[in-house]
């Protein structure tokens, strides 16, 4: 992890971005898990 002061604003937007990206992916693949769960659970 880069520390804040060696980004400047161009890396600090990238930065930002793949965190949201991430996130995005993150709360995706809890969605699939939580559903896949769901259907064992009721299977």
């Amino acid at each position: 992890m880069a520390c804040v002061t060696d980004l400047n604003n161009e890396s600090l937007v990238e930065f930002a971005a793949e965190e949201h990206g991430f996130k995005e992916l993150l709360s995706e693949v809890m969605k699939m898990n939580y559903g896949a769960f769901q259907n064992y659970v009721i299977a």
